[in-house]
């Protein structure tokens, strides 16, 4: 291989080592936040992660273009480049739609018991439709996953603060990889029962009992609702749920059903109390669903018969515009709080203390008239 070539390559792919790390996919040039904001920061986002492993699209982004760059500079001998370097490709590769080479680089690297390599490996393995061997590659990650600095050998716990982990990156990865390893779990699960089609989205969240109760996005009425979700299922969803999700789908950015999922969690979101955020939250669902709606080709859609009934029930609800009173929530409070049904004894009686007084005033002024005319 030519010096040049590898100077490339060594540009591309070490400058990358030095900013953030996102969970499941490690690279750490690449800061993709995560906002519950949908339509104003986190779909953009989305979409330019996505772009990513496209072979053509109609308008390039910075972001998919130095991935591009990056996959040129690949074809450079990588057995000249350092560990930490391997890592960051495979991720190139793994983006890029180049599995098999991305399997094969990290390989020698995950047999030394290094997390980050054992994660993207696994990654890999999933995106391969090997969903046994990443289930078991996840599974011995987590095993050695540590909680805390503390006792860990001084020159890990330096790598880890090279690229801006603290404890609590440590910790927040980790809860990254388990509800992965749990994805990997539940789709190996149905590849054995030899599903043609999936009906219902993943179930990662649950109310923790043994057996488990998946969440179901119902209402009260035990129906799909617009902004609604019935109390004992949103117990169900951890406060963190949509940046869970979030986090997948920058992960895994081609899984329509994950999307699908992103897409119910903010239908949940949007039972609030706040219209400003009711009314975010909506938008964003809906925007979500019509995104997944299968098109004429249906490439790229969903036709599951729950995605579509969903779908037809957000179609047909109006989300309230701007400083517009939803008159469904104030139903909801009503509902939830009976003391609120009937009249407010103390605006009652303010209304009627100043009608009489305001009658007092009036029956004064017609006699003073009276006396007035009397006299002339």
């Amino acid at each position: 291989m030519r010096a040049g070539g590898l100077r490339i390559l060594g540009c591309c792919i070490g400058f990358w080592w030095t900013i953030s790390v996102h969970a499941g996919l490690y690279n750490t040039g690449e800061v993709f936040p995560l906002s519950d904001d949908f339509l104003g920061k986190f779909r953009a986002t989305y979409l330019q992660v996505r772009s990513i492993g496209a072979p053509k699209v109609e308008v390039d982004n910075p972001v998919r273009r130095r991935y591009l760059l990056a996959e040129f500079a690949s074809k450079a001998d990588a057995n000249l480049l350092t560990e930490e370097q391997k890592i960051n490709l495979s991720e190139v590769l793994i983006r890029r739609r180049r599995t098999q080479e991305a399997i094969h680089l990290l390989q020698p690297l995950s047999r030394g018991k290094n997390l980050l390599a054992q994660s993207n490996l696994a990654t890999a393995y999933f995106h391969a439709q090997q969903l046994d061997r990443a289930q078991v590659t996840i599974k011995e990650a987590l095993k050695v996953w540590p909680e805390h600095f503390g006792g860990m050998d001084e020159a890990i716990v330096k790598f880890y603060q090279s690229i801006g982990w603290t404890e609590h990156e440590l910790n927040y990865y980790k809860k990254a990889e388990k509800y992965f390893e749990q994805l990997v779990r539940l789709r190996l699960r149905e590849s054995l029962q030899k599903k043609a089609m999936f009906e219902s989205v993943d179930a990662l969240f649950d109310d923790g009992k043994n057996p488990p109760s998946p969440v179901r996005f119902i209402a009260e009425s035990g129906k799909f609702e617009a902004g609604r979700i019935a109390k004992a299922e949103k117990a169900k969803l951890p406060r963190d749920a949509l940046e869970i999700v979030q986090q997948l789908l920058i992960w895994l950015p081609e899984d329509l059903r994950l999307y699908w999922l992103l897409g119910e969690i903010y239908n949940a979101m949007a039972d609030n109390p706040d219209p400003d955020n009711r009314r975010k939250y909506l938008l964003a669902a809906k925007q979500i669903f019509d995104e997944l709606a299968p098109p004429p080709p249906a490439s790229g859609s969903l036709r599951a018969k729950e995605f579509l009934k969903h779908l037809r029930t957000l179609r047909d609800f109006e989300v309230p515009r701007e400083n517009e009173i939803d008159i469904g929530q104030i139903e909801k409070k009503i509902d939830d709080n009976p003391k609120n049904i009937g009249p407010d004894l103390r605006t009652l009686g303010i209304t009627l203390g100043v009608g009489i007084v305001a009658g007092f005033f009036l029956l004064w002024q017609l006699q003073e008239i009276k006396r007035r005319r009397t006299r002339s």
